[in-house]
């Protein structure tokens, strides 16, 4: 663990779960699997108060726990990576929206912000607050519930692991297990407590006519049965979006629309962890693209060509029945897109000249000083200022070729090349250390205008409160006038500079996100 990933993990917790919780996720993430007794002693908290917090991380899926053989006791870790994807969540719940709608969104985030739970609690819930916001009496329940069940056989909502049903009932510590072939089983939904007692009764019925446990499973209520977000998912649909958008810079959107046709006609059958996208044939493609881009089948065919033959190598061709047999290679992509990220750091900081020298490093590998000059054409006396610079901001490395075994500096070779995986570690550190210091920013800014965000809600709260009960316009606008001229603006300002804030941390996770990928593929 880094220090940035430590201070991160602590500002995280602290804004979502609150001092306690982030003390004691602090200590578990910086010191591994700790037993309980050990925790409390290292976070000097009560007993109580280090269980509630532990709860809480199990409840959102960021600690896990494991039964210590040896010492006979039950010892827990929280994963860093959980903890970061709390700063994703507006991206998340974008995700659903765009995808399902008002539902889906409300779905989503329900998951996100209570960790774990059954569908019919969520259907309630989601039912509830629907019905509020569109001032209706009741919305359909059974919209909500295809909405629930929509995202689950696309992958976005999954089952968490449950006890496993041949534990020790002797057994203080139990395993957590997952079928793989239940994850995404859609069980049936009970809505509300009136349903929920009619499944059970029909469950009783179905008992006595038929002892089948399967039967029994599909009308027995969902309560045993949580569920979670499947961030696996959402990442592919990012990572997807990232490949869309890349293509559709380098080639033109239409391109774009092919690559997105292809992704979307093989997300289900792509394995999470693969490094290319299932073969799909070129006329199944062409079938699916959409009618809006009119495209013919001469056309569609030369817009595969430029796409293989791109320098990116994003789409490779498989074979040649069926029109052609195309996939994506993920993992090209993914290096290709980390790649024109560091590129593009290296242009905003240090010019197009770095730029051009850090790009031919890229191409070449290795090469002398004088090679730098001549490849780049760029002047020697500033040629060596731009390397020298590009070294001590450590974006480029010294390798050091010994003529004689004395290692005389007139008798070796210095080339100059570039380790992007170390480079991608050290961005990777940088970008976290920028989402801690923008936290850092909006948590100071929140407490020193503490009273007046305070005061801006009580009146928001005093207004709605008036509007809600019939007021006169004249007494909702004298409550709106107890905030002065100077204190309005103040408060514009403010939000302003949180939104851009909050704006800044979800740009910057973005590179996180690509950099974790490319080291989880390259690295």
């Amino acid at each position: 663990m880094t220090t940035a990933e430590i201070r991160l993990t602590t500002l995280i917790l602290e804004e979502h779960f609150g001092a306690i919780v982030a003390k004691v996720g602090t200590h578990l993430v910086r010191h591994g699997f700790t037993p309980l007794r050990l925790l409390c002693h290292q976070a000097g908290l009560p007993l109580d108060e280090v269980k509630k917090a532990v709860a809480t991380l199990i409840q959102h899926n960021v600690v896990t726990f494991a039964f210590n053989a040896k010492k006979k006791v039950a010892e827990y870790r929280a994963d860093f990576q959980h903890v970061l994807l709390r700063v994703r969540i507006p991206r998340y719940i974008i995700i659903a929206k765009t995808l399902y709608g008002d539902m889906g969104e409300l779905i989503v985030e329900e998951l996100l912000y209570n960790g774990q739970a059954a569908m019919s609690e969520v259907i309630d819930r989601v039912t509830k607050r629907m019905s509020e916001a569109l001032e209706v009496e009741t919305v359909a329940t059974s919209q909500v519930k295809d909405t629930f069940e929509n995202l689950i056989k696309t992958h976005f909502i999954q089952r968490c692991p449950s006890p496993a049903p041949d534990i020790d009932d002797d057994c203080v510590v139990p395993t957590l297990k997952s079928n793989d072939d239940d994850l995404f089983r859609v069980p049936v939904a009970t809505a509300s407590k009136s349903a929920r007692a009619a499944a059970t009764k029909s469950a009783k019925r179905q008992r006595i006519e038929s002892e089948s446990d399967e039967e029994d499973e599909s009308v027995a209520t969902d309560k045993s049965i949580l569920w979670q977000v499947n961030f696996d998912r959402f990442h592919e649909f990012l990572r997807d979006v990232l490949i869309i958008r890349s293509l559709s810079r380098r080639v033109d959107p239409t391109a774009g629309e092919i690559v997105r046709t292809m992704l979307r006609l093989s997300e289900l059958t792509t394995a999470t962890t693969a490094g290319a996208t299932m073969p799909i044939s070129g006329n199944q493609i062409f079938q699916n693209v959409p009618k809006a881009n009119a495209l013919t089948k001469s056309v569609f065919d030369e817009y595969m060509t430029v796409l293989v033959d791109d320098s990116s190598k994003i789409v490779r061709k498989c074979g040649d029945s069926g029109g052609g047999m195309y996939s994506i290679d993920i993992d090209n992509a993914l290096v290709a897109l980390s790649r024109a990220t560091i590129e593009s750091i290296v242009q905003e900081r240090f010019g197009s000249k770095c730029m051009r020298i850090f790009r031919i490093l890229l191409l070449k590998s290795y090469l002398e000083q004088k090679q730098v000059e001549e490849f780049a054409m760029i002047p020697p006396k500033e040629a060596k200022e731009l390397l020298y610079k590009l070294f001590t901001e450590n974006l480029i490395h010294l390798q050091e070729i010994p003529r004689t075994p004395d290692y005389a500096p007139s008798r070796t070779i210095y080339l100059f090349g570039v380790n992007t995986n170390s480079v991608v570690r050290m961005l990777l550190d940088r970008c976290l250390k920028a989402v801690g210091n923008s936290m850092l920013r909006r948590k100071f800014e929140k407490n020193e205008n503490r009273r007046l965000l305070e005061k801006s809600d009580r009146l928001q709260a005093i207004v709605a409160s008036m509007e809600a009960s019939g007021a006169d316009q004249e007494q909702i606008k004298e409550v709106e006038e107890m905030m002065s001229t100077q204190e309005t603006e103040q408060l514009g300002t403010l939000k302003q500079m949180l939104a851009k804030l909050e704006q800044s941390e979800l740009q910057i996770d973005e590179n996180v996100h690509l950099f974790q990928y490319y080291l989880d593929v390259v690295g």
